[in-house]
């Protein structure tokens, strides 16, 4: 267990960037990612999805 500082809850008007090698993105459908994307995007944070293609 890390002690110390503890990053802050996230917040409207926050963005996450979500990084992915290749492969490990396929392993959840794209209707999974859209529903994801969707209930963060409600909560008023910005979603950046990068996939790198080799």
């Amino acid at each position: 267990m890390i002690m110390g500082k503890q990053a802050p809850k996230l917040k409207a008007g926050d963005e996450i960037r979500i990084l992915s090698p290749s492969r490990s993105l396929s392993i959840v459908s794209e209707e999974n990612r859209l529903i994801a994307r969707h209930k963060l995007e409600a909560l008023g944070i910005s979603v950046l999805i990068w996939e790198e293609r080799m």
